[in-house]
């Protein structure tokens, strides 16, 4: 009976060490993803939707967007990806509130696509991936937080993309936050052991 006992206290710390482990290298991963900047040229900019209001961008998303604009003037893409869907009783999309503002900053319409669905990274980075295979891009450049591009360039890459992250360098939304990081690193974890098994749709 001892013995059992303390096989099973051997099991239940092993479990709990990998456990810990998981987490602690996932957070690591998030961290060390925030740092990395890559302006290789691409085929698309793609910008994570982030909350508008009435048309108006918040100010997480401007600075997505701004970023997107500069990266956009330096030629690191040609074509420009807004996504984003809408809030119960909202006018516009996230999507459509981005590509206006790009085009109020001198941006071509026919640059600028405007995929409008997608509440959440997975549902976005599925919708983007469908228009983006249909176009033969093969190559994106992730426009989002720092600390969020961890995982929207791996839901992305899941969905046979070589994909370059390029966030904004300072600016609302940039901040490394205890509460991004918890955030961050249980929505990777999610992704890696519950939703990549659908990525490939």
């Amino acid at each position: 009976m001892f013995l059992g006992f303390r096989l099973l206290r051997r099991g239940l710390g092993a479990i709990v060490m990998v456990v810990v482990v998981s987490i602690g290298a996932t957070a690591a991963w998030v961290v060390g993803q925030s740092f990395r900047e890559d302006t290789t040229r691409t085929d698309a900019l793609v910008i994570m939707g982030a909350a508008q209001f009435n048309g108006v961008p918040s100010p997480v998303l401007r600075t997505r967007l701004d970023r997107a604009y500069a990266l956009y003037r330096q030629g690191v893409a040609g074509q420009i990806v807004t996504v984003g869907g809408s809030q119960p009783g909202d006018v516009f999309t996230e999507a459509t509130s981005g590509r206006l503002y790009l085009q109020h900053l001198g941006v071509p319409r026919d640059r600028i696509t405007a995929v409008r669905t997608g509440t959440d990274t997975f549902n976005s980075a599925a919708a983007i991936a469908r228009i983006a295979r249909a176009r033969g891009w093969r190559s994106i450049t992730m426009v989002t937080d720092r600390m969020h591009e961890a995982r929207a360039t791996a839901m992305m890459a899941s969905f046979g993309f070589t994909v370059h992250p390029a966030p904004p360098p300072a600016g609302p939304g940039s901040s490394r936050t205890p509460d991004y990081l918890v955030r961050e690193t249980g929505g990777l974890l999610y992704f890696w052991l519950v939703q990549q098994h659908g990525s490939t749709a």
